[in-house]
């Protein structure tokens, strides 16, 4: 129902009745009371008087209490929103409740009540605009005013206003009027000609969308533009769709401003990115065309500074005027006058008007320095600078000029973050100190100045004390603004929501800087790393906690999703089990609460319309929930898999007890007393494989067309899988024990060879208890075992999916750790498929490393166009959760850019067809594959091998009739794999130690280079001398006494390393000795051999078999001198080299500039 809010009161005064009587004309005075000019009264006066007294009301002159409402009440009370068809009044209660929003804060429950409403009057403008303009088109139509109004156009000649853009029409379905009924006809709506010629008629009335209906255009846009920016804050993205296309009809048909279309069409860019629509986003793309300045904007621009200009030294000429007619005798007070006469004039003219200014921004008039100001703003978030820098410098030259402080402020503040995207951080900060000089701003241009400067301070790399010094500013500031909140209490919410940012943000620059100082994880135990972290922590929490008491829901979700990630960091770094365990629950409870708040913002978005109106796009907090789930989800199967390893420990106990032992245990064991800490425990792993399968799978439901969150999902789903596979594995892990089971099997056969079996008549007893407890132990194991398989069977299936998608799109560390976790699936059972997903991870994870490598080598983006370009992808990808930037067109011209023109960028991508790389290699290649996993926990050895075919036995046939029989072919292939466990701390120490042996080496070649210089001088002064002083000078030489003994014992410490790198890599090592050792001639390979030509003399010599050997290890081990295992010394080695990857090897020998295989000459190195 539509009512006037209205307060009632309480009043003493008169009942409003009939008219009073002498009230008005001939009336008596008020009271009763005669005029003095009326003296006495004549009978028949009497008598009427009498008469009219009698009809007098004494209810209408008593005073009495009433109830009294303040405001107009309607004339309809039933009314309702729906049935207001008048423009103008929606358009009133439209701004009315963008105003009640902007006034309540994010803080007040009715906040997005108040939005939606706005959005709903917004919707109501449309429904009336477009179904009063139906019977108008048709009027028109049968008149012919269409054909008239162009034909008249053409007559007269004009040219097509350049304010209005050349526009690609979609198909329309339907008539003209017809209103959009999805979000992806909103996100395309162009309001039909038609349409916009009705609006124009007088006989539409208050329905249409005109200058009468809207007589401000510039406020409604105005509130527009706020109200989408309210929207967008607080997820309903979708609903700003039909804002932006009357926000395009406005500036369009109203305003007339091809510059303000433009600055719309590049938001509507921005929301049709975020709702993953990108065939929108590219038609909003044409429309706006090619961002830059418009001509006759620019000299409309520059004539208004001119006559500015003119008109001050106009006020010039007026001051120098007016001093000099000035009298001698009143001089001062006449000077004193002028002066102030003069000042105000200027004041005045500078502002362009000479009357009072206005208390805020005037919104009547389009002021192109704004919108260039805005334009260029949006153009730096979507990655496009230069535009946006010519538009900077016109704008600030045009405020300058007009003395505009706030735009000029604002101006300087986006060159700031224009310095920043570039990576001129100094630059930055000096733009945002002369942005605080030029304006004394609110709090918000205060926070966002110094929010770009702590920015900007942490990004700058050559500063190693970047985030100490970011930590110093975000101290001062909240120091700074814990005054101003105390001193300005009414902006509670305002002061609170700026201290808690810079409060977490404090919390995140500290775990920074514990984790740059402190990097490896055996750090984070020490008390005082892990007081700091604490620390930190409890910041993050303060903030997140404030943020959501404020109304900032996504700003806490994403801060709680931070700060469960470090407690989870803590969790794995702790070997002590009760410790691990705390920092475990504490993390997932971080993460359940992120969760829950981001359900909390997806269900109150989703329920406001049908889902199957969002099926088709993907809304930024629905990608946030995704986001948050999976991070919790990668928590929970940590948590499963320390889980699952504890019990293994526990079942590898149980099975190494005696029947003693355990029949003892059974009689002196008591129920445990647990304390809160396990009981929580148990209960957290009592159904985490289910907790985790149900989260994984609602967050891939969620990722509608979003290929990195829905490659995630699936690597997190065939994980999740593996681990239960291994959990429910009755027997203790046996897929990387295979050789260990195949000796123990054969020591067994050796035994058993020997003795003989004796049969006994004896059956066992099927009914004893003792049979019936083995059968039903085994029913059982076999019941797990096949559950295990079937386990298995859908973790590989779902991880090769995760791994196809991850390769077509590039996303390499998830590719990389599908392949890992598919090594995993298949063990030692597959030695072919595991060592080839092993080189896949080996090759994904060297990629990463290197494409970190090139940025940190090109980290100024003013150097080559080669680092602009990965800075700015690595801009577009840093919030490409929220913001979605990698499907928009600059996102792609860049990929493009990068892969068209440089070769570096080209060699690190990872082909999809990379398991069918080996094919191309030569048959005599043995490539080597060693590699940590990502935890260092595990190590990996594995050989690659091109499966090469020798001929077979003949079997034996009853009828040898057929002469030259070929043998048939048999594959024999090398492929080995195997995995030792190791620790992190071992392989950084043995890496530290190599280190510390390459430095000394250094300063001992300097060292005898030195000398060799010194020597080399001694002997060009002494060949100068005659022979009896050169005999005097020489001495006996014992400068090299001391370099001998130093090379002396750089050998021995190498030995030492060498033997040090043995013994980590034995269990390795001996694999390859095994796969490498020359072949012996066994009685099968002469079998093949024909009848006639087993004579020695027509044998010959035995063809030596040559093997060419490639070393790829991680960079740990690439420090080491893998060369020198005595595994690799073999006299069947001819070649032993090094690379960083089997995607290497091939970019660098098999793929040359125009993309065809070529074969190069392998290069050989010594050992």
């Amino acid at each position: 129902m539509l009512s006037v809010a209205a307060k009632e009161v309480k009043v003493k005064g008169k009942q409003k009745g009939k008219p009073r009587k002498g009230s008005g004309k001939g009336g008596a005075p008020r009271g009763g009371r005669k005029s003095p000019s009326e003296g006495g009264k004549t009978p028949e006066k009497n008598d009427q008087s009498d008469a009219e007294s009698a009809d007098i009301n004494a209810a209408d002159y008593i005073p009495v209490e009433k109830h009294i409402t303040i405001g107009l009440l309607p004339n309809n009370t039933s009314l309702n929103v729906k049935d207001l068809c008048d423009v103008q009044q929606l358009d009133g209660l439209f701004r009315v409740h963008v105003l009640l929003a902007q006034v309540a804060g994010r803080q007040s429950p009715a906040f997005a009540d108040y939005c939606l409403m706005a959005q709903a009057y917004v919707m109501g403008i449309w429904e009336s605009a477009l179904s009063a303009s139906g019977p108008i088109i048709k009027e028109l139509s049968k008149s012919g005013a269409f054909d008239k109004a162009s034909s008249a156009n053409k007559a007269k000649g004009k040219k097509p206003e350049k304010d209005v853009s050349v526009k690609e029409k979609p198909k329309r379905k339907g008539p003209p009027e017809a209103l959009p009924t999805s979000h992806e006809e909103w996100a395309q709506y162009d309001v039909p000609d038609e349409v916009i010629e009705a609006c124009k008629q007088e006989a539409i009335k208050g329905a249409g969308i005109n200058n009468k209906t809207i007589p401000k255009p510039g406020l409604t846009y105005h509130y527009m533009d706020l109200l989408v920016s309210f929207l967008r804050d607080i997820g309903y993205n979708h609903l700003a769709l039909p804002i932006l296309a009357m926000m395009d009809f406005i500036t369009r048909d109203i305003l007339k401003s091809r510059a303000l279309n433009t600055l719309v069409h590049l938001k509507s860019v921005e929301v049709c990115i975020e709702l993953n629509m990108p065939t929108a986003a590219l038609y909003h793309e044409n429309l706006a065309g090619e961002p830059a300045i418009d001509e006759d904007e620019l000299a409309k621009s520059r004539e208004e500074m001119e006559v500015l200009k003119e008109k001050q030294l106009q006020v010039v000429k007026e001051e120098i005027r007016s001093k000099m007619n000035i009298d001698k005798e009143d001089g001062i007070e006449l000077r004193a006058i002028d002066k102030l006469k003069v000042e105000k004039l200027k004041k005045n003219t500078v502002s362009g008007k000479t009357e009072a200014s206005h208390l805020g921004k005037p919104l009547g008039k389009v002021e192109i320095r704004d919108v260039w100001t805005e334009t260029a703003h949006a153009l730096i978030k979507q990655g496009v600078y230069q535009p946006a820098r010519e538009m900077l410098n016109e704008a600030h030259k045009n405020a300058q000029c007009f003395g505009d402080k706030e735009t000029e402020a604002r101006i300087l503040y986006i060159f700031g973050l224009l310095s920043y995207h570039e990576a001129q951080f100094a630059q930055a900060i000096n733009f945002c100190h002369e942005a605080q000089m030029t304006l004394e701003g609110d709090e918000m241009f205060w926070f966002d100045t110094a929010w770009l400067m702590i920015d900007a301070t942490a990004a700058d790399k050559s500063n190693r004390e970047c985030h100490r010094e970011a930590r110093k500013m975000l101290i001062h500031a909240l120091n700074v603004y814990t005054e101003v909140a105390s001193e300005r209490p009414n902006k509670e919410s305002l002061t609170g929501y700026i201290l808690a940012r810079l409060e977490a943000r404090l919390g995140s620059i500290q775990v920074k800087i514990a984790l740059e100082t402190y990097p490896t994880e055996a750090d984070l135990v020490k008390p005082k790393v892990n007081e700091a972290l604490i620390s930190a922590c409890t910041k993050m929490a303060n903030g997140a906690n404030k943020l959501l008491d404020l109304g900032y829901l996504r700003e806490s979700v994403a801060i709680r999703t931070e700060h469960g990630g470090i407690l989870w960091k803590l969790a794995q770094a702790y070997p002590d089990k009760d410790t691990k365990h705390s920092y475990y629950m504490q993390a997932m409870h971080i993460f359940r609460k992120a969760v829950h708040i981001a359900e909390e913002i997806c269900e109150n978005v989703q329920t406001l319309m049908p889902l199957q109106e969002l099926r088709n796009h993907c809304l930024p907090v629905q990608r946030e929930l995704v986001d948050a789930k999976l991070a919790m989800s990668d928590c929970m199967l940590d948590i499963l898999r320390v889980y699952i390893d504890e019990e293994r420990d526990k079942q590898l106990q149980e099975m190494r007890k005696g029947s003693v032992e355990k029949v003892l245990e059974e009689m002196i064991s008591q129920s445990p007393d647990l304390s809160q800490e396990e009981r929580d425990w148990i209960d957290l792993t009592k159904c985490i494989g289910e907790d985790v399968m149900s989260e994984v799978k609602s967050a891939h439901n969620l990722c509608n067309g979003i290929p990195n969150l829905k490659a995630r999902a699936l690597y997190n789903i065939g994980k999740a899988l593996r681990l239960l596979a291994v959990h429910k594995n009755p027997n203790a892990p046996s897929l990387w024990e295979l050789d260990e089971m195949n000796m123990l099997k054969m020591e067994e056969a050796l035994l058993t060879e020997g003795e003989t079996e004796e049969e006994t008549d004896d059956t066992m007893d099927t009914t004893s208890k003792t049979y019936i407890k083995y059968s039903t132990a085994i029913t059982t194991a076999k019941t797990q075992l096949e559950n295990s398989h079937k386990y298995f069977l859908d973790a590989s299936e779902i991880l090769t999916q995760a791994l196809n998608l991850a390769l077509q799109h590039q996303f390499k560390d998830i590719a990389g750790l599908a392949a890992l976790e598919i090594a995993e699936c298949f063990g030692q059972f597959d030695p072919a498929t595991t060592s080839m997903h092993l080189a896949l991870y080996q090759s994904c994870q060297s990629a990463i490393y290197m494409e970190d490598l090139l940025m940190r080598a090109q980290q100024d983006p003013t150097c080559s166009q080669q680092a602009a370009l990965l800075h700015q992808r690595a801009l577009l990808l840093e919030n490409d959760t929220t913001t979605n930037l990698s499907i928009g067109t600059m996102m792609k011209t860049i990929n493009k850019k990068l892969e068209a023109d440089w070769q570096a960028l080209r060699r690190l991508v990872v082909l999809p067809n990379h398991l069918d790389i080996i094919r191309e290699l030569p048959g005599d290649f043995n490539i080597v594959v060693m590699q940590h996993s990502p935890d260092k926990k595990y190590l990996y050895g594995a050989i690659l091998d091109k499966p090469k075919t020798v001929p077979a036995a003949p079997e034996v046939s009853k009828k040898p009739d057929k002469k030259n029989m070929v043998p048939p072919l048999q594959s024999v292939t090398k492929a080995r794999v195997v995995r030792i466990e190791t620790s992190s701390r071992s392989i950084s120490k043995l890496v530290e130690k190599f280190k510390a042996h390459k430095h000394e080496v250094m300063l001992l070649l300097l060292k005898a280079e030195y000398q060799r210089t010194a020597i080399a001088q001694r002997q060009k002064m002494l060949a100068n001398l005659d022979d009896n002083s050169r005999k005097e000078s020489e001495e006996p030489a014992e400068e090299n006494t001391e370099l001998e003994e130093d090379i002396e014992n750089m050998e021995d410490d190498f030995k030492k390393l060498t033997g040090a790198m043995e013994t980590y890599l034995k269990p390795i090592s001996q694999q390859f000795y095994m796969a490498f050792r020359p072949a012996t001639v066994t009685s099968q390979n002469t079998a093949t051999i024909p009848e006639g030509k087993k004579d020695k003399k027509d044998l010959g010599p035995p063809e030596p078999v040559t093997e060419t050997l490639i070393i790829m290890a991680d960079p740990n081990l690439l420090e080491m001198p893998l060369e020198a295992l005595s595994s690799f010394q073999s006299d069947t080695v001819v070649s032993l080299t090094r690379d960083f990857s089997l995607q290497m090897l091939y970019h660098r020998n098999y793929q040359d500039s125009q993309g065809t295989l070529v074969c190069v000459t392998h290069v050989q190195c010594m050992c």
